[in-house]
Formats: structure tokens, sequence, C-alpha cells
């Protein structure tokens, strides 16, 4: 998953729209199918946004005269709904991500490249705690790429694993509890991860 947000905005053609495309291109499909066939599902959706996002109340979709359907996000300050392209980047990047991480019918294998783009820093530790609860579901694994220490933070020590770039072009993959230094300052010192990588205990992971 790479959601990106303009492209979420848009219109998608009616049908089944089960599973979320990797740039959210079918968000408003995918939160239509939910709302239809997986309602306690999509309730719960909502009750995070609300919980996440002050002021948000609901999000529907609305068919179009040429058969495409629109999001639309409704906040309970305002009477009228708001359309999707009026809505912060962040908003729409919630809800792109809880329809990936609530699909009813999740993945053994789901990558994700940097979900804290768009979302305020606060957000992170629940985030990371709904990525743990998709791979329980899923019986798999999610792999997830940052360069936010924030959202590093809310990582267990034996969920974090850097990359490191040899000079002769490939990389080499480091896991941080096999770090005797990183493993004593977690368990010992209640050390964070992303505190740890900024005061350069990860080693090679700087540019």
């Amino acid at each position: 998953s790479q959601f990106v947000n303009d492209v979420a905005r848009s219109p998608v053609a009616a049908g089944e729209h089960k599973h979320l495309f990797e740039d959210g291109d079918n968000l408003a499909g995918v939160i239509g199918f939910m709302q239809t066939s997986h309602p306690s599902i999509f309730g719960e959706i909502l009750k995070k946004m609300a919980r996440r996002v002050p002021g948000f109340s609901d999000a529907l979709v609305e068919k179009m005269t040429d058969g495409h359907m629109r999001l639309k996000f409704r906040d309970a300050r305002w009477k009228e709904p708001f359309d999707a392209r009026h809505m912060s980047d962040g908003t729409l990047k919630m809800l792109g991500l809880l329809a990936l991480l609530d699909d009813p019918e999740p993945r053994s294998l789901l990558c994700v490249e940097e979900p804290e783009n768009q979302l305020y820093p606060y957000l992170l530790d629940e985030l990371v705690e709904d990525f743990r609860l998709y791979a329980q579901r899923g019986s798999g694994q999610v792999l997830v790429s940052t360069h936010s220490y924030e959202l590093l933070d809310a990582a267990e020590l034996d969920e974090v694993f850097w990359l490191v770039k040899q000079r002769d072009g490939t990389s080499v993959l480091r896991r941080a509890k096999d770090d005797e230094t990183i493993k004593a300052m977690v368990q010992e010192q209640d050390s964070k991860m992303g505190e740890l990588w900024r005061d350069g205990y990860l080693e090679g992971a700087r540019p």
C-alpha cells in the first residue's frame, strides 16, 4: 500500500470493491462495499475515525448519474457533508488506512510505505497497534517502511529491522533484538526505539 490522497479523492466506477487498491484509487468503492456488506466492521471504522479526527461523524458514498460513486465526509459541526476533494489529507489518509486494516479478508502479507505521511504524530501509537491486530487476524506479516521517529517509538524491540547500505551497493538487514546494546537499553532503561534511532544506536540507519 502506497496511499495517494489525490488519487483516492477520485470517483470510482460502481461495482463490488472488496479490497483497497495499492494507491487507494477505489476508496469510495471499498467504503460503499463495507457499508452494505459488512456494516458492523464499518461501524467500528467510524468509531475509530471519530476518536482520532476531531469533528468527524460519518463517511458516505454518493451514486453519480454517470454510474460512478464518490466519497463524502460528514462533520458534526456542519449541516451538509463535504466532498472528498475538500477534506484534509490527514482525514482521507486515516480513513484509507482503516479501510485497509479492517479488511474482512486480511492478506497473509501486507506492505505499507510510510503510513505516517499527513498524519499527526499522536495518532501513530494507535496505528501501530492496528498493524499488530491486522497481522494477528491474518495469521501473517505486516511490513511497514518509515522515516518517522514517532512511529518507531510505538514499536517493540522484536518488531524493528533496518537496512544498511554497503559500499558495493548491496544492503544488509539488521534486527534490533540482535544488538545487545539496544536490547539492554530497551529492557533495562525503558528506552524507545525511535529515541535510540535519533541518538544513533541503530548503526547504519542514518543517510
